[in-house]
């Protein structure tokens, strides 16, 4: 599973997780592969203090949106990990 913002400044998230969908495909991964795409997100997509996620524009100009973007990540990672 990758979940990634959609406008993340501090990596090329959207280009690497296509890079990385494509390779398990051409790889013939026998797996389930799912891509997550949070509009309203900073790098950070993991419960944060808000004091600390103000350091990204986008999470003080959304922050709402940021902090549920982030606990959003955080439980469909959880759900994920306790699907295995």
């Amino acid at each position: 599973m990758f979940i990634y913002a959609k406008e993340d400044l501090c990596w090329p998230s959207s280009d690497s997780v296509r890079y990385m969908m494509n390779r398990l495909k051409t790889k013939k991964w026998k797996y389930e592969a799912e891509e997550i795409c949070c509009e309203k997100a900073s790098h950070i997509l993991v419960p944060l203090s808000a004091s600390k996620a103000k350091m990204f524009k986008i999470e003080r100009k959304y922050p709402k949106e940021c902090l549920k973007s982030r606990m959003d990540a955080f439980n469909k990672t959880i759900e994920w990990i306790k699907a295995l």
